[in-house]
């Protein structure tokens, strides 16, 4: 008996198109879909929050924590960073990034700021009423953001200040723990300087307090008027 090939043609069903079609548009969106870049978020708070540290005393280090991994959010043509006015950036912090074009949406990035700079500590014990010397103090540097109280950067701001209080070795100096040497001594005579618009005027007085450099003191003009004045100088006083 002869042998008889059959050739089978099966057509593709509406069902089986309409599938085809849906995973094929399915593919071209998948392909088509741009995320946004998580390490572009990481850059983006880090650079507002050294832009905000730019007058920083010392060197300022930013770390943003990394996004979730899984998060997707559409690709941004512009970040831009925010924070809420008053924001301390002083440890751990907070910075929003947001986006309005083409979509909008925005997220929050906990941020660690540490600020490296030079602090004047006690090279040696210092005694309450001593005359602070260049060899009692050094610098050391420090994260200025975890000190408990402020410091002192600069020595020359500390040399030649009396402190307040005994400052135990390798110990922070604060200002609050210093007083400037006395030049002006309750009860006398000192030289009282006036100024106005392209002239200056000299008188006596007689001094009713105590003060050093740049504080404040109370005198008594000749005439008998009370005013309040800043040391500039040994035994001289410029009025406000």
């Amino acid at each position: 008996m002869p042998f008889h090939s059959h050739h089978y043609i099966t057509e593709p069903t509406p069902v089986a198109c309409a599938i085809a079609l849906c995973l094929a548009v399915f593919s071209i969106d998948t392909a088509q879909a741009q995320w946004q870049d998580l390490a572009a978020l990481r850059t983006t708070a880090e650079t507002y929050v050294h832009n905000q540290l730019r007058a920083a005393p010392g060197k300022v280090h930013v770390t943003a924590a990394h996004p979730e991994s899984r998060l997707r959010l559409p690709e941004c043509a512009k970040l831009m960073a925010f924070a809420p006015a008053g924001t301390r950036w002083w440890g751990p912090a907070s910075v929003g990034i947001r986006c309005q074009a083409p979509s909008i949406w925005s997220v929050y990035l906990p941020v660690s700021v540490r600020i490296l700079s030079e602090v004047v500590v006690a090279a040696r014990g210092i005694q309450k009423g001593q005359l602070i010397t260049h060899s009692d103090v050094s610098l050391r540097e420090s994260d200025i953001t975890q000190l408990a109280h402020a410091g002192v950067l600069d020595i020359e701001q500390v040399v030649g200040r009396t402190a307040k209080a005994n400052i135990g070795g390798g110990m922070l100096v604060r200002s609050d723990l210093l007083q400037a040497p006395s030049l002006i001594h309750q009860g006398e005579s000192v030289r009282l300087a006036y100024a106005g618009d392209g002239f200056e005027v000299v008188s006596s007085g007689r001094a009713l307090s105590t003060a050093g450099l740049g504080e404040s003191v109370d005198v008594r003009a000749g005439s008998g008027r009370l005013l309040k004045g800043v040391v500039r100088g040994k035994g001289s006083v410029w009025v406000r």
